[in-house]
């Protein structure tokens, strides 16, 4: 039998919760995304997952409690300020949701998700 190192199993286990996140299997995500989180409290994917799940289930401001735990581990992941702009845009708090988008903007102008994102607010408050 193989050994993996960590990063692998990481990677590995980063695949399987994205299939089952774009499979819309949401709850098993979230038992995922728990258990990995304990394991490796660090590990931002993770946390985009349960997030983006638990938005997916209604539970909007769980997901917006997790993006934010998130951003105190790291503070300029793109992903998880995308995220959190793209929740407050679903909150309909518009200026939290451009707080966000601008500061992945700052960090990478060129990043298409929080381009697309900040397109897609500009239209919704016009």
């Amino acid at each position: 039998m193989k050994n993996f190192s960590k990063s692998d199993y990481l990677k590995s286990e980063y695949n399987k919760i994205n299939n089952l996140f774009l499979s819309g299997k949401f709850d098993i995500v979230i038992e995922k995304s728990k258990k990995l989180i304990k394991k490796n409290p660090t590990q931002i994917p993770f946390y985009n997952f349960l997030a983006l799940s638990y938005r997916e289930k209604g539970k909007i401001f769980l997901a917006e409690e997790i993006l934010l735990n998130a951003l105190k581990i790291s503070p300029n992941s793109q992903s998880v300020l995308i995220n959190l702009g793209s929740t407050y845009r679903v909150l309909i708090e518009f200026d939290k949701s451009e707080k966000f988008l601008k500061k992945v903007l700052s960090i990478n102008p060129n990043n298409i998700h929080a381009l697309t994102n900040y397109a897609n607010l500009k239209k919704d408050t016009g």
